[in-house]
């Protein structure tokens, strides 16, 4: 193995928000790294493993994709304002889905549970686990084989909000699988709503993707454009590419210790408790507090522009 490059395996619901497909095709065409695996979590997680292949392939690259936990570990699906009640919650089809064009690919017959412990193994010490929605699938990794905390180098999330005591949705989605994650020893770098809220997909940005050549570009911006349609969003917010660019090495944020600890009841389940000291039931991270917007934009034009 390259002593230098690092190891990357995502895990991610891919399909809603257009900040997945963004990061998926970033992992996927960067030199700086490995894409070893991508997994998919939460709700129709079949659905989304097709997307992802569907992705990769437009990518040119061969990496397994695994799907992972629908469910999350409280057994409980958060409702977001817009869901309907009963098994659409788990078997809902993701917004960027199209069944023409990907209800025949084919992923992995491995849980992604299985194959997250199976790369942990494979690349001990090298392996960077990059989650991109809720913490289900690695903390039930470490559930099932605990050793694995000393084989993944470190895990660095889409995840929090830090500097603001409120509910954020990846860890609205599994507030208790973000405490066994934290809790576990990995070094856990959290890339949270303190700096992904500062960078928006602009508009110029957004041109130069609908005018670009390159395949996985227009399949992304067919993606992205499925999403506007259900959501009537105006813009992206570029979340989970922030955390992957600080995963393979760029230094697009600057990170600060924090103890922190996910609230599983009341009102503000899915916040994330935070102390800027040592404090008992609360684990150690590092959370991101600050950002190099033109940094960053500059690592995402290198890559897919």
């Amino acid at each position: 193995m390259n002593e230098d490059k690092a190891y990357i395996f995502i895990d991610t619901d891919i399909g809603d928000d257009i900040d997945d497909a963004f990061a998926v095709s970033l992992a996927a065409n960067s030199d700086d790294c490995e894409l070893v695996g991508v997994s998919t979590v939460f709700r129709n997680t079949a659905l989304r493993a097709k997307q992802t292949v569907e992705l990769l392939n437009a990518c040119k690259k061969k990496a397994p994709v695994y799907a992972g936990e629908g469910m999350p570990l409280s057994k409980k699906i958060p409702l977001f304002g817009f869901e309907k009640d009963g098994d659409e919650l788990l078997y809902s089809i993701p917004c960027q889905y199209d069944e023409s064009s990907m209800a025949s690919l084919e992923y992995s017959s491995q849980n992604g549970v299985d194959a997250i412990i199976s790369a942990a193994k494979k690349y001990s010490g090298k392996l960077i686990l990059v989650p991109i929605g809720g913490l289900t699938n690695i903390a039930a990794a470490i559930l099932k084989d605990p050793s694995i905390k000393n084989d993944v180098k470190a895990i660095y999330a889409m995840h929090g909000w830090y500097g603001n005591f409120a509910p954020e949705w990846n860890v609205i989605c599994d507030p208790e699988a973000a405490n066994v994650v934290y809790s576990s020893g990995i070094p856990f770098y959290g890339v949270g709503l303190d700096v992904t809220l500062k960078c928006t997909l602009d508009n110029d940005l957004l041109e130069a993707f609908r005018l670009s050549e390159k395949p996985y570009n227009k399949l992304v911006v067919s993606y992205m454009d499925r999403w506007f349609d259900k959501f009537h969003f105006e813009k992206s917010v570029m979340h989970d590419p922030l955390a992957l660019c600080a995963a393979i090495g760029y230094p697009v944020c600057a990170f600060e210790r924090r103890y922190v600890k996910a609230v599983t009841e009341g009102n503000l389940r899915g916040a994330v408790e935070t102390s800027t000291e040592p404090k008992e039931g609360f684990y150690p991270i590092k959370a991101a507090m600050e950002v190099n917007k033109n940094a960053f934009y500059d690592v995402i034009k290198k890559i897919l522009l």
